[in-house]
């Protein structure tokens, strides 16, 4: 991916400096910068190489912003969902995978996805030992992570689902669903069972929305609790699925004080000093050894409020320009706009949950969920906001020797950054 974004990114070099996304990445640079020249001034943070690998991070994220552009700007929407689809199912594959220790797969290749990080080591021993409380984690190093991973994988799914009319490839897309959905059960992550969920809503309210058949849809997520089903029954335990049906009292004892805690915590550390808020203080990890639950505490104590609303700003653009997106102008585009739709609803919900700017997978896919959202056209609107076909009527023609200023729709044909 980061080598067709690099070809890409020489290539057409031009239009993807201006579309927001590089903009904001580049801003985002900027604040972390700054960020990193405070830690060791203001805030006598010990020096840590490790801050600078945001750079090459944000460089990393705009070569897939660059894939994903390549992609929708060459008309292949539907083949960026499939591969996302794919790509998905083979992490989810992998989990299965692990979680029965197939071909001794966490002796050689599981280890490949973890870090130092104490936490992710101890799962490894536990699937490589058999235990039946062992969680996989995929490609991604960590149940949690993995399960926001194959969460994306349903919402490009369920988003080809949708807009799929005819041929055998629903068949694949159901037999991939199963797999995803599979994988999603032996992380045991109800973060991720909540995002799948929520992104499934999402899914059939668009339907609804736009006037859709709610058959397919439904008979396929029918299929996936089936499947659910046989997984648990045939590899979970009873310690495991007490896990995902535990009260919402003792769940909120497990893992929901955590995420609060560490939301609030960069506020309650700005009252000794101010200054926090405006610049962050630096990447470092020695900044706030803990705070791995959730994206504001994570941002705002590193990058200060500036960073936290750049990380926003990215997200809202993407999600109002699909939601303005109608069936009627145009399925393929509906399509895509209801695959960004779910990417973002299973986004936001591990944004109160983990921190996963600075996972490179996660990330990714984030990226391309942005990128998707970029390449496709606006509505055409006239600027009083009316819609340019509903209002035909009233367009008067211009007076000789004055040209008549571009419309909407034209405006978007000249606008490199909109262009398929």
């Amino acid at each position: 991916m980061l080598v067709v974004g690099a070809a890409f990114a020489m290539r057409h070099s031009r239009p993807l400096f201006h579309g927001d996304v590089p903009r904001l990445l580049g801003a985002f640079g900027l604040t972390a910068l700054v960020a990193i020249a405070l830690s060791y001034t203001v805030f006598s943070v010990p020096y840590d190489g490790s801050d600078f690998s945001v750079f090459p991070m944000l460089v990393q994220y705009w070569l897939v912003y660059c894939f994903g552009m390549a992609c929708m700007r060459k008309g292949m929407r539907s083949e960026l969902m499939w591969f996302v689809a794919f790509a998905v199912a083979i992490s989810a594959a992998v989990a299965l995978a692990q979680k029965l220790n197939l071909f001794g797969v966490n002796s050689w290749l599981t280890p490949l996805y973890v870090t130092e990080d104490s936490l992710q080591a101890r799962s490894v021993l536990a699937l490589d030992a058999g235990q039946t409380t062992a969680r996989a984690i995929g490609t991604v190093g960590d149940p949690r992570h993995c399960a926001m991973m194959l969460g994306f994988g349903v919402a490009a799914v369920l988003s080809l689902l949708l807009g799929q009319r005819r041929g055998g490839g629903k068949w694949v897309l159901v037999l991939l669903l199963g797999v995803i959905a599979s994988g999603m059960q032996v992380t045991y992550s109800r973060t991720g069972l909540l995002a799948a969920g929520l992104a499934t809503m999402v899914g059939l309210w668009l339907v609804v929305r736009r006037g859709g058949n709610v058959a397919v849809p439904l008979s396929v997520g029918v299929v996936a609790i089936i499947g659910v089903a046989v997984v648990s029954a045939n590899l979970g335990v009873v310690e495991e699925d007490s896990r995902l049906s535990m009260g919402a009292g003792q769940a909120f004892e497990t893992s929901g004080y955590a995420r609060i805690r560490d939301t609030i915590e960069p506020f309650q550390k700005s009252l000794t000093n101010p200054l926090i808020l405006m610049t962050g203080m630096g990447p470092s990890k020695s900044v706030l050894p803990g705070s791995e639950h959730g994206e504001t505490g994570w941002l705002v104590l590193r990058y200060g409020l500036a960073g936290f609303f750049i990380y926003l700003g990215m997200v809202k653009r993407a999600f109002f320009r699909c939601l303005s997106i109608s069936a009627k102008q145009n399925p393929g585009d509906a399509t895509v706009a209801s695959f960004v739709l779910q990417g973002i609803t299973v986004w936001m919900v591990f944004f109160f949950a983990e921190s996963v700017f600075k996972m490179a997978q996660l990330m990714s896919m984030n990226i391309l969920l942005l990128a998707a959202a970029a390449g496709l056209p606006l509505p055409a609107i006239r600027r009083t906001g009316r819609s340019v076909s509903g209002n035909s009527e009233e367009r008067r023609p211009s007076e000789p020797g004055k040209s008549e200023p571009a419309s909407a729709r034209e405006r978007i044909v000249t606008d490199p950054d909109l262009q398929l």
